[in-house]
This record gives structure tokens, sequence and C-alpha cells, in this order.
């Protein structure tokens, strides 16, 4: 099994820029064309989801541009973080490039 990347957005930074969940999902679906469907829920500030596919280290999935408000571009680092998670022995070696 790989390493996965795991997205907790924050829902009242997602309401600050006036974004919804699926403005997100779109995002990183449209950068990652293997992401399968994803959940939120309101009743917690952080919603986590798992994003299996293409991305293999945050930085790029940090960078995914949400929306451009304003002329302003909003990145996926502005509304959610991006973690690593790790699920195994496997796990521990490096990314294959």
């Amino acid at each position: 099994m790989s390493p996965k990347l795991q997205v907790n957005v924050d829902v009242y930074r997602l309401n600050a820029y006036q974004l919804g969940f699926e403005d997100l999902v779109s995002a990183i679906r449209a950068e990652n064309l293997s992401i399968p469907g994803a959940r939120s829920t309101t009743a917690k500030p952080t919603t986590p989801s798992r994003i299996p596919g293409e991305f293999k280290k945050v930085t790029p999935l940090e960078d995914v541009v949400v929306k451009i408000q304003n002329g302003k571009p909003i990145y996926v680092r502005d509304v959610a973080s991006v973690e690593l998670l790790l699920r195994g022995p496997q796990d521990l070696r490096p990314p294959e490039q």
C-alpha cells in the first residue's frame, strides 16, 4: 500500500473565502484525476478527506488553485491542511519519483 494524502478542510476558512466544499473537490479533481468521492460535514470546523491518486507529496497539492477571487488565487493551503499518511512498514520508504 502506498502513502496517502489527507486533506483536512477548514469549513470556517471555506466560508470566509465564500467557497463551498465542492469548489475544493473540483479544483483537486481537475489536477488529480484519481480522486474518489468525498464527504463534508459542517458539524466540525475540520473535515478530513482522503485523496489517493497522482499526488505523492504534500506541497503540489497545497499549491492547487481552488479559485481566483478579485484577481488573487485561493490555494488549497488557504482553506485546508494537507498531510501524508503512512499506512504500514512498506510506507516508510520514500515515494517513487
